[in-house]
């Protein structure tokens, strides 16, 4: 029996690589977006206690002069949200961008390893065609042999 050689196994072996290393990539993508994510989700719990603080200084009747600066912190803390939820939409387009590499890149491995499995079933077929073959043979020379031995 011969043994299956795939002559597309380099390909498939590439493949797989480069599905490893897209999985690794979208890996690192979805870490830098959970901590953009974690960032952003700081600077809003941030922005409300200070707005919080903020009423809370409205009903003490403190001076003008601290709300101004707490004014004015809020109003460059709501840009900074602003900056920050730019980051995430940014990060999550890498990490879509990403992930679709990754299903293309795996499709196309599936589309190769289909070939190998065809293949490797047509190889199977032709190798027990082989295998009756051989097998029908000797039972036909078993067969004559015995017709000759009981004429002679």
């Amino acid at each position: 029996m011969k043994k299956f050689n795939f002559k597309l196994e380099p390909l498939l072996e590439y493949r797989q690589r480069l599905e490893d290393i897209l999985k690794k990539d979208l890996a690192e993508a979805g870490r830098l977006l959970d901590i953009e994510e974690g960032k952003l989700q700081n600077l809003r719990t941030t922005h409300s206690a200070s707005i919080t603080a903020v009423e809370r200084l409205k009903g003490e009747d403190n001076n003008t002069e601290e709300l101004k600066l707490y004014y004015n912190y809020l109003v460059g803390l709501k840009a900074y949200i602003e900056e920050q939820a730019q980051m995430v939409a940014e990060s999550r387009e890498v990490y879509e961008g990403q992930r679709q590499k990754l299903v293309e890149s795996a499709r196309d491995r599936r589309a190769v390893e289909l070939v190998k499995e065809r293949a490797q079933k047509l190889h199977e077929t032709e190798e027990n065609r082989e295998d009756q073959k051989i097998t029908d043979d000797i039972g036909s020379s078993r067969f004559i042999r015995g017709v000759i031995s009981e004429e002679g």
